[in-house]
């Protein structure tokens, strides 16, 4: 008989951005690991971006269950004025917040605890009861954030006991999130969701997450250390076929996805401010793209430093489109948030970065996960945010490379950040 595991995840297509594709990567290399994936999911999630590009990633074999959830956003547009739920869903604080924005954000993390998918939880464990009775499922994985998703894996797991194996995947940190002084918990608030957590590490069988900086921070936790695994999230394969670098007639460097305040480069704007004014050729033939939202505040700084007329910023773009927008880039920009703790984030975009087989210019602790990747893969720079002269020599020879039409990577060692590979390594850890 194949073997069965039930994926319990909020995102899933046709939401788009990058909470989505980590388990339908999964998902979509599991059949063939002779695994059966039922995946357990919103019906009417409210989510910022859709992409239908992503449908085509989910297998034949893929057993999909949707549920209707009751989600709260609709009091959130109705308290700020806005149409969609955009700032809510993504927990990120932003300076020009209006008293409404403020208010909201107090109501979503001190009412709706530990988020406010909470009202899914009851729901979904009397509908999986039955449903892994009925199915004979054995093992169990929970994607958050959301991190009500952990509660239902909870409440399965000791309603079933040792029937059932219970695997959590911290995309992200729970209570540790670098932005967590942004939801302005109360005391009681702030205690009850570090009970549940503390609930969740405790009871799991085994903890997943993204970094080994994250896995360090799970055991200091108290989480036990046998059972705390890091893999990291990484590329399809199958999205980079063919990533012939392409000279263009300009020097693009180009950023991909969410750029938020927190993870502004000023430096960055600073330099090249500098650099158009002294070099005629920089100035003729730089472009910054921005394929995304980018926060008004680094729009501001770009425009502070006269290089608005250097600089296109476009909308989200489907998945599906983006590996041809890699292959205009001749640099890509990669910055990580600006805040204490920053060691252990690793963006899923980095991954990407690497198979498009491109240099990049990245910002962030010298120290951190982002960088030893950067080195053992041979990819391109890490500049701290404060290293003005490691940021204007870089820039200068990547531009002397793209005139030379030099700019290229020799990268190496990327094949086990590839999803099939990962995917193997998660069939170990639940499987074994």
């Amino acid at each position: 008989m194949q073997d069965k595991v039930l994926i319990i995840t909020y995102y899933w297509p046709p939401s788009g951005g990058s909470g989505v594709q980590r388990w339908l990567k999964f998902v979509k290399y599991l059949p063939s690991l002779g695994i059966e994936p039922h995946v357990y999911t919103p019906l009417n999630p409210d989510f910022n971006v859709k992409d239908d590009s992503f449908l085509r990633d989910i297998p034949n074999e893929a057993v999909v269950i949707k549920k209707k959830i009751i989600e709260p956003y609709g009091f959130y547009r109705l308290l700020v004025g806005k149409k969609n739920a955009e700032g809510a869903n993504s927990g990120m604080a932003n300076k020009k917040e209006g008293t409404k924005q403020k208010l909201a954000m107090w109501v979503r993390s001190n009412f709706f605890i530990p988020d406010p998918r909470v009202f899914w939880v009851k729901p979904s464990i009397r509908f999986l009861k039955k449903y892994i009775e009925e199915n004979n499922i054995e093992k169990i994985i929970t994607s958050g954030p959301p991190h009500s998703m952990h509660l239902i894996g909870l409440r399965l797991k000791k309603h079933f006991g040792s029937k059932i194996e219970w695997a959590t995947d911290f995309r992200d940190p729970w209570t540790r999130v670098y932005n967590k002084d942004d939801f302005k918990l109360s005391k009681r608030s702030r205690n009850k969701i570090n009970k549940l957590e503390n609930e969740v590490i405790s009871n799991c069988d085994k903890l997943i997450t993204v970094s080994n900086f994250l896995r360090s921070e799970f055991i200091e936790m108290g989480a036990d250390e046998n059972k705390v695994y890091a893999v990291t999230n990484g590329y399809d394969e199958d999205d980079f076929v063919s990533n012939e670098i392409i000279q263009k007639d300009k020097f693009i460097i180009a950023y991909y996805g969410f750029l938020p305040e927190v993870s502004n480069p000023k430096i960055l704007w600073e330099v090249l401010g500098e650099l158009i004014n002294e070099n005629k050729k920089i100035k003729e033939n730089l472009e910054l793209r921005f394929i995304g939202r980018v926060d008004s505040s680094i729009l501001e700084d770009i425009k502070t430093n006269k290089l608005e007329n250097n600089t296109s910023v476009s909308g989200y773009v489907k998945h599906s489109e983006l590996k041809e927008y890699y292959k205009d880039a001749q640099v890509l920009l990669l910055t990580i948030a600006n805040v204490e703790n920053s060691k252990g984030i690793l963006t899923g975009k980095i991954f990407e970065y690497l198979a498009s087989k491109r240099p990049i210019l990245a910002f962030g602790d010298t120290e951190g996960e982002v960088n030893k990747i950067l080195n053992e893969t041979n990819s391109g720079v890490l500049c701290g945010y404060n290293k003005k002269e490691k940021v204007r020599n870089s820039l200068l020879s990547l531009f002397e490379d793209y005139e030379n039409k030099k700019l290229h990577i020799s990268t190496s060692q990327i094949d086990m950040y590839s999803r099939r590979n990962l995917t193997k390594k998660i069939v170990e850890l639940i499987f074994k």
